[in-house]
């Protein structure tokens, strides 16, 4: 069955799904699935691109740190708001389609992972608590520089003093470990979960053909047996 793709944007992501997302009620559709994966994958490359530009701010001979930062909310934000995405996304499949964890459950050995909405939940917690506990060294928070963004001058002043800046590079560099640490296992998480759905999805497909193809069977029997029965009435 197919049904009407519609784009949706949470949290400033682009994720695609069924018009029956909203209700709670995913269709399956290779279509669907498909551009479910694709969505996936250009998130993922977008947070490298993000990580890589963090770097390369970092790396910079003229450091700048309010762009530094304001970066760093930017990467921070978008992978949280993939995690939660991806969760949602990964529960309504998981309410509706009761024997996909079962599929799971049985791919674990492969993949590692027994509930992708946990880990994507977790990791979307954990990333934004990596990011702050460095913050925190600063006395700064992501909450504090998402509502004010006068805050992330308050570095430009504190690396006036050569004690203040060696704070605020090692803060720097603190956090792009660790933002590089989460989004290489948000990927992991991420191409784990496509794979798994996408590999669902086409059992179910091959399920719906056999069974499809089993009927037709039984019908032309049923008509070859009708044609049989008559031959013998007449």
């Amino acid at each position: 069955m197919k049904s009407k793709l519609i784009s949706t944007i949470i949290a400033g992501i682009l994720l695609t799904t069924t018009s029956n997302l909203q209700a709670g009620l995913p269709v399956i559709d290779v279509a669907n699935i498909a551009q479910t994966s694709i969505s996936a994958y250009n998130n993922v490359k977008q947070v490298e691109k993000m990580v890589i530009n963090l770097k390369k701010l970092r790396d910079s001979v003229n450091f700048d740190y309010k762009q530094y930062f304001k970066d760093v909310l930017g990467v921070t934000n978008f992978m949280e708001s993939i995690a939660y995405a991806r969760a949602d996304f990964e529960k309504v499949f998981k309410d509706k389609f009761k024997d996909y964890q079962i599929f799971v459950d049985l791919a674990k050995g492969e993949t590692g992972y027994e509930d992708f909405e946990k880990i994507y939940r977790k990791l979307g917690t954990t990333t934004r608590d990596t990011v702050n506990s460095s913050l925190k060294q600063l006395n700064l928070s992501i909450k504090e520089m998402n509502k004010d963004e006068a805050s992330i001058d308050k570095l430009r002043e504190m690396s006036k003093t050569a004690e203040g800046n060696i704070q605020v590079q090692q803060v720097a560099h603190q956090i792009q470990l660790k933002i590089i640490e989460q989004s290489k296992k948000l990927q992991q998480v991420l191409m784990s979960n496509v794979q798994v759905q996408n590999s669902w999805v086409a059992k179910q497909n091959a399920k719906e053909e056999m069974q499809e193809a089993a009927k037709a069977s039984r019908i032309r029997v049923k008509d070859i047996d009708l044609k049989r029965d008559w031959g013998k009435a007449r």
